[in-house]
């Protein structure tokens, strides 16, 4: 939980409600390790030791501008383009257009995007992962036919596939819908 690692000293909360890293802005994702190494021995591996305060963002509000769903910012993530997309089952009207609004078959990540720390780590190029199973799962710009055309081993491969394919479906359905009006 980003809470958590905020108040480890991993990095701040953005008005996103994301942990933002300095490095990697906040393009990561948190995991737990358990060691025995001594607080010293973890700073010598830049392992920073946590104040046990949650720190935030400097408030830019980039992140709540470029939000197509205007939920950032908000004390409420509902309707967040993103967590709509990846939602299981039935929509409401209101998250069918926000899929719709947002152009984007799985998440959509104009918040990240807009943020001055990802501007920096993208010119750092510190944003960048050579972990094969990220690279090599990229679909493009328009992945829909390529999806659409996977076979059920290849596509549990993705990231996405988690959700499974009948999320994926309607998500594309309600895209095509979209150019269709």
């Amino acid at each position: 939980e980003c809470e958590g690692a905020a108040l480890a000293g991993l990095g701040v909360i953005g008005k996103n409600s994301l942990l933002i890293t300095e490095k990697y802005s906040s393009y990561v994702f948190i995991g737990e390790l358990v060691t025995t190494l001594t607080a010293s021995e973890l700073l010598s591996e830049g392992i920073p030791e946590g104040k046990g305060e949650i720190s935030y963002c400097e408030g830019c509000n980039a992140c709540v501008k470029a939000c197509p769903a205007g939920c950032a910012g908000s004390d409420s993530r509902e309707g967040c383009i993103s967590s709509v997309t990846q939602k299981k089952g039935e929509l409401t009207e209101k998250e069918t257009d926000l899929i719709k609004k947002g152009g984007s078959i799985w998440g959509c990540d104009a918040c990240q995007a807009a943020c001055p720390h990802t501007k920096r780590a993208l010119k750092n190029g510190t944003i960048y992962t050579n972990i094969p199973y990220f690279t090599d799962s990229y679909l493009g710009e328009d992945p829909v036919e390529k999806i659409e055309e996977m076979d059920d081993e290849t596509f549990s491969l993705y990231p996405f596939a988690w959700r499974k394919r009948p999320t994926i479906e309607r998500n594309i359905r309600l895209l095509k819908e979209k150019h269709d009006d």
